[in-house]
């Protein structure tokens, strides 16, 4: 690819935002003690198939891993140097407000609760664990069961994390950063083997999703620097393509009884990370992507 003086946009990639949603959605959502509604058809499947949430954030994951390099090597690109400064300032401007105002719903919901009411409210985490976005360390050592809509925030604290450590790399070790996103991957997988038994660690653990943003970020490295990655994809014909989304598709659908023994969950993140990006890949760079999702406007809006 040419190098750029100017942004690029991904707009193929805007509705799959509110694709990802869905499974998250789905797995939220679908809870019962009704033996009765266990027993329903509906609700079987949903749980046997559609109860994919982490998935859902492993692709949001190596998405935001993607979009923040590119953008950084845009901004080296077009003015020869990135401003670590700016971009923190552009990622406080973009989260925080929101962020801060729902975690100040939910503290005054807790309190209102406990002092106005008889209802019994579960203790929610210091504070600090939100300020310094560590939340998802706090729930993996000591659960979730605390006001639902703040265990969410465990994947914003991940993210954060991931903005703030990423933003120096690509500051002092800029034309390194993929060797730095290869170890992110081999660091992942060494941590996941090793805490296999420990499910709390393999879901809320920095270092269990590194290599999501590893692939992505490295996807990132490989398209904007070398042409061939986007001549070769363009290369390929839609028949592999298709064998590639029905087998992807495959995994999703029976995600449950496939990735159910130690050495599938090792690899697991990373088989999926792999696939978003290919995904990625070729919604952002083919010419004739498979899906052309620019022109559904809902869910693009």
């Amino acid at each position: 690819m040419n190098k750029v003086n100017h942004k690029r946009h991904f707009n193929n990639l805007n509705s799959t935002r509110f694709i990802a949603f869905l499974p998250v959605f789905f797995t939220h959502c679908f809870y019962t003690n009704s033996e009765l509604i266990k027993n329903n058809i509906i609700y079987q499947f949903v749980q046997n198939h559609l109860k994919i949430g982490l998935l859902s954030l492993d692709y949001f994951f190596v998405l935001s891993s993607f979009l923040i390099t590119w953008i950084i090597l845009e901004e080296y690109e077009n003015i020869g140097r990135f401003n670590t400064l700016n971009f923190y300032i552009r990622r406080t401007l973009r989260i925080f407000p929101l962020y801060f105002f729902v975690v100040l719903i939910g503290f005054s919901i807790s309190f209102l609760g406990g002092y106005y009411s008889s209802l019994v409210i579960k203790p929610l985490p210091e504070f600090y664990n939100f300020l310094f976005f560590i939340l998802n360390f706090y729930m993996m050592d000591h659960g979730f069961n605390f006001l639902f809509f703040l265990t969410f925030f465990w994947s914003v604290s991940i993210e954060e994390q991931f903005y703030i450590f990423w933003a120096l790399i690509m500051k002092f070790l800029n034309k390194r950063s993929y060797i730095i996103a290869i170890l992110l991957i081999v660091i992942s997988i060494y941590f996941r083997a090793t805490h296999l038994k420990n499910n709390g660690y393999l879901v809320f653990h920095t270092f269990s999703s590194l290599g999501n943003f590893g692939v992505g970020s490295l996807l990132a490295y490989l398209f904007f620097h070398k042409s061939k990655f986007e001549y070769y994809l363009n290369y390929l014909n839609k028949k592999i393509k298709a064998v590639f989304y029905f087998i992807f598709f495959v995994c999703l659908y029976f995600y449950n009884n496939i990735f159910s023994c130690d050495i599938l969950i090792v690899f697991e993140r990373l088989f999926f990370a792999i696939a978003f990006a290919l995904i990625i890949a070729d919604l952002a760079f083919s010419k004739h992507p498979t899906f052309n999702l620019e022109r559904f406007k809902f869910t693009n809006y």
